[in-house]
């Protein structure tokens, strides 16, 4: 079991939750943030399934949209606002996400090795 979830944020125009199913077959779970605003989190993403790219179809009201990403795609935009200097550069931030990485890579590199 993982705490790793990938969180977006969605508005509704009535305030009532929105469904979000993954195409993976993972869960998500919704919950509200505030006023009309829910979290759509994939939830128990695995350190090898860090760059996994999920797609979830968010409905409300007759409104349809797709998200697409992996936890690997937010930390390279995270790494890419401070290094094209578009956010404050937070090193706190960017150190984060490279653990990220080195996680996932690690965790790669050891599932292989077991399996040969």
């Amino acid at each position: 079991d993982s705490a790793t979830a990938l969180n977006c944020y969605v508005i509704t125009k009535d305030g009532n939750a929105p469904t979000a199913p993954c195409d993976k077959g993972k869960t998500v779970e919704i919950k509200k943030y505030s006023g009309n605003t829910y979290i759509v989190s994939v939830k128990d993403i695995t350190a090898t399934e860090l760059a996994d790219t999920y797609t979830v179809t968010v409905s409300h009201g007759g409104d349809t949209m797709t998200l697409k990403g992996s936890v690997l795609d937010y930390c390279a935009a995270v790494m890419n606002a401070h290094r094209n200097k578009t956010a404050d550069k937070d090193v706190k931030a960017v150190n984060a996400m490279a653990a990220f990485y080195e996680y996932y890579d690690a965790a790669v590199k050891y599932v292989t090795a077991a399996s040969n």
